[in-house]
């Protein structure tokens, strides 16, 4: 015998044993397919409400150090908090923090809706997740999507999240424009002292030698040196800004410590004048300079601090869903018939088991019973 007779045989003998137990298989897949008419018009469904928000053109964190600085002007887009992928995430992940999560619930009393007989909190924000989706579109916009038995709550839910979310992120960006205003603030503070300590020296030298310095030969080239020096000190206020902002392996952080080091390397090869008093009358000119460019930027701290400015412009709010979008009704309908088969064939595949053990191997069939006898008196 062939191994294609083989197999055609064996085919034969499932086709026989179906078509034997074909009433079987029939009545229990009729009443999986019951079933799962029932369940399909009995089940709770839900709705989907969906809103689309877009990300800001700038984030304000260094807007008074963009409009000072021609340097600070050709960064990159970076700074927004939507600009990439790694930024991006840190909003999604705001979404999803138990802050947010917490208020949601309180604010729909999803614990009640949710039927959670304990009232636990960490049970009920994983249910609102298993029902909540955030995902970036193609588009490069935050899509929040809702489901909910209650169509309107659903659309209230969605629109709550974006509300949250800028809330939320106005007050970190306005924990964080205090921290910048801070520092800033002090900086100014220490060059109004060493302003004053250079111009003290200075005054103490003229009266000393009993001249008012004048270099008006020198003048371009120290007002050159001021202006590196102050260009310095600002390019160390936004290495402090933007490690608050963005890590320091990003191409952001980088490239403004490479111009800090760059005009350090200048400052570095500036020769020394030779005079005292070109050299006090330089030390006011570079205080000065610092001066007149670190003030704006306090004073747009200052602003920053309580600027409020939304993180997420809604694009399209969410409205409640006109029909239920889930469980999908002939989803439910397949599943339940396609389950109702396995048991059918499996239940098929254990009578046709047991009918051959017992013709073809009554040793078995005895063990077999012997084995559910003592289950029975245990």
């Amino acid at each position: 015998m062939t191994a294609s007779d083989v197999h055609t045989v064996r085919f034969s003998d499932l086709a026989v044993v179906v078509a034997r137990r074909l009433r079987l298989i029939g009545w229990v897949t009729l009443t999986g397919l019951v079933v799962g008419l029932v369940l399909a018009f009995t089940v709770t469904r839900h709705y989907k409400s969906v809103t689309r928000i877009l990300p800001p053109k700038e984030s304000p964190t260094l807007a008074g150090l963009a409009g000072l600085s021609s340097l600070v002007k050709n960064l990159p887009g970076g700074l927004t908090k939507f600009g990439g992928a790694t930024d991006a995430y840190d909003y999604v992940a705001l979404l999803k923090s138990r802050t947010i999560s917490e208020e949601v619930v309180h604010r729909f009393n999803l614990k009640a809706v949710y039927e959670m007989s304990d009232s636990s909190m960490e049970r009920t924000i994983k249910a609102l997740w298993m029902n909540v989706e955030v995902d970036w579109t193609e588009e490069n916009t935050l899509e929040i999507r809702v489901w909910d038995e209650d169509a309107q709550r659903a659309a209230d839910m969605a629109n709550a999240f974006v509300q949250l979310l800028n809330q939320r992120s106005y007050e970190l960006q306005t924990q964080e424009g205090r921290n910048n205003r801070v520092f800033i603030e002090q900086r100014v503070a220490q060059n109004r002292e060493d302003l004053f300590r250079a111009e003290q020296e200075l005054k103490k030298y003229q009266e000393q030698e009993g001249l008012i310095i004048l270099p008006e030969g020198s003048s371009g080239g120290v007002g050159a040196i001021a202006e590196l020096y102050a260009m310095k000190v600002q390019k160390e206020i936004e290495l402090e800004v933007l490690s608050k902002s963005v890590e320091r392996a990003s191409p952001l952080y980088q490239r403004a410590l490479l111009e800090y080091r760059s005009i350090d390397e200048k400052i570095a090869r500036i020769p020394d004048v030779g005079m005292n008093s070109l050299r006090r009358y330089r030390e006011v000119l570079i205080q000065q300079k610092i001066m007149e460019l670190i003030v704006p930027i306090y004073e747009q701290a200052k602003i920053n601090e309580y600027k409020d400015v939304p993180v997420a412009y809604v694009l399209d709010a969410a409205k409640p869903g006109e029909r239920p979008d889930r469980p999908k009704r002939l989803f439910v309908l397949g599943i339940s018939v396609f389950l109702s088969l396995v048991i059918a064939f499996g239940t098929v595949a254990f009578m046709e088991y047991r009918a051959w053990m017992i013709s073809e191997r009554p040793e078995l069939s005895q063990i077999w019973k012997e084995l559910f006898r003592g289950r029975d008196r245990g």
